[in-house]
């Protein structure tokens, strides 16, 4: 990967068709997976998707290239966590209990 990377970085033919084909292939397909999430509430409101499409190519290729060696596990794991975990929705009142009893039921 670090070969491609590196030809990549200095061949601008290569460059276009890297952006064209795979890359953009699979940006695409996780910005329909985020738009779907920020859809069904799973992400916060005003989530920028487009950001979030290009984070998990992005991330794990500014860390390669900063530790010189390809992010393990952990490395997705956190991404997930931190930016791809859906948000909790809020409470429904009606539905909560307490000490017992329903709220705005009777006692």
């Amino acid at each position: 990967m670090a070969a491609v990377s590196g030809e990549i970085a200095t061949n601008p033919k290569l460059r276009r068709a890297w952006h064209r084909g795979l890359v953009g292939m699979l940006t695409g397909c996780l910005r329909t997976i985020v738009s779907r999430a920020a859809g069904r509430g799973e992400l916060p409101a005003g989530s920028d998707i487009e950001l979030l499409s290009q984070l998990p190519l992005s991330l794990p290729q500014n860390r390669r290239l900063e530790h010189e060696q390809n992010p393990g596990d952990a490395v997705v794991e956190r991404i997930v966590a931190q930016f791809y975990t859906p948000a909790r929705p809020p409470e429904r009142q009606a539905h909560r209990v307490t000490a017992g009893r329903r709220l705005g039921g009777d006692t």
